[in-house]
């Protein structure tokens, strides 16, 4: 279909050309939804209610390293205060939403919507790996600082990410 579609447009027939690739669209769009049929609601919701239970545990835990670091009146404990407060502001945010948005679609049998949410969602969870990665030298300095003693963050934010990737595919 891509060849025939190639040599209409050289052949400057672009009315036969354009309902060639309206059949080529028709056919990748059929292609995606058999693709992403296997995507129900509950395997989303499941997905979604892990992510948020890891999300606020993350929280919790960086509630307790911040008030053990401001207890202390030392330039070190501030200075992991300011790194973990960095760290948390820039961490990018999208796999709630991300994941909610595919939710709706799923329970409204939208499955032409699918793929593209799908996407959405790994491309916000990859995005979320590449983070904790690119900062896994800071984020274990404030999991394990001498202030408020070893906590994890990354490791269980990192395997919850992994489960949403490898249960929406």
């Amino acid at each position: 279909m891509v060849s025939r579609a190639r040599t209409l447009g050289k052949a400057k027939d672009f009315s036969e050309g354009t309902i060639v690739l309206d059949e080529l669209e028709a056919t990748i769009a059929k292609a995606l939804a058999e693709k992403t049929s296997g995507v129900n609601p509950a395997t989303v919701q499941t997905a979604l209610a892990d992510w948020q239970s890891t999300i606020d545990t993350a929280v919790e835990q960086i509630s307790g390293i911040e008030t053990s670091l401001n207890a202390f009146d030392a330039a070190a404990s501030k200075f992991v205060a300011r790194v973990l407060s960095g760290i948390v502001a820039n961490f990018p945010d999208g796999v709630d939403r991300s994941l909610e948005n595919l939710l709706e679609i799923t329970k409204a049998n939208h499955s032409e919507s699918i793929s593209g949410h799908l996407v959405a969602v790994h491309a916000n969870a990859k995005s979320c790996l590449k983070y904790l990665q690119q900062h896994k030298k800071y984020i274990h300095a404030c999991e394990d600082n001498p202030f408020t003693g070893k906590r994890e963050i990354a490791k269980p934010v990192g395997q919850s990410l992994q489960r949403i990737l490898a249960s929406l595919k």
